[in-house]
């Protein structure tokens, strides 16, 4: 079974929108296309396989749940970057309140459906994708010396999650729930 599900917090629309803008210059430039299977965001729990609709109820009761015991932080994104040669991505900058979520997260989820979260052995990095596994080789450096002539700075409030669900050869919003305190 392919993965079904990720948890990630949906960027506001301006962000979005510039996204989307390096996303199609990806797609003109060097054909990728694989970043449009998704809108803009910042994942919070990576893909996995869930395999039937209890399971998607017990994730959904724990992200409520978890809503229940975060507050909201502010975001900022600067500048681009990539993981090797296979990521171009909008940097998010660091900060605890990322980690905290992450983690929790997993724990939650892992709580209600045990080993549903693999365990990834790579830091949590959050970051705002462009392209992904179809930037062809040598592209990533050229890539970045364009986007950077954007100067992108942006801030914004992060206050949900959002539960994606793999359907009809995409991801959309399945629902999602809004921190609390």
């Amino acid at each position: 079974m392919g993965y079904t599900h990720f948890v990630a917090v949906i960027v506001p629309d301006d962000i979005a929108d510039v996204i989307e803008t390096c996303r199609h210059w990806m797609a003109e430039k060097y054909g990728c296309v694989s970043g449009y299977r998704t809108a803009a965001h910042i994942t919070l729990v990576q893909p996995f396989a869930l395999g039937d609709e209890r399971g998607v109820s017990c994730l959904e009761d724990a992200l409520g749940k978890w809503a229940l015991d975060h507050r909201g932080f502010e975001c900022e994104i600067s500048g681009f970057g990539a993981f090797a040669e296979r990521t171009v991505f909008a940097h998010v900058e660091t900060a605890s309140e990322w980690e905290l979520w992450h983690g929790d997260l997993v724990r939650a989820f892992n709580d209600v459906c045990p080993l549903m979260v693999p365990v990834d052995r790579r830091p949590f990095t959050p970051h705002l994708t462009v392209a992904n596994r179809d930037i062809p080789l040598g592209a990533v450096a050229p890539s970045l010396l364009h986007f950077a002539e954007l100067d992108l700075h942006e801030k914004f409030f992060v206050d949900h999650a959002a539960l994606f669900e793999w359907e009809a050869g995409a991801w959309k919003v399945r629902g999602q729930v809004e921190c609390v305190l």
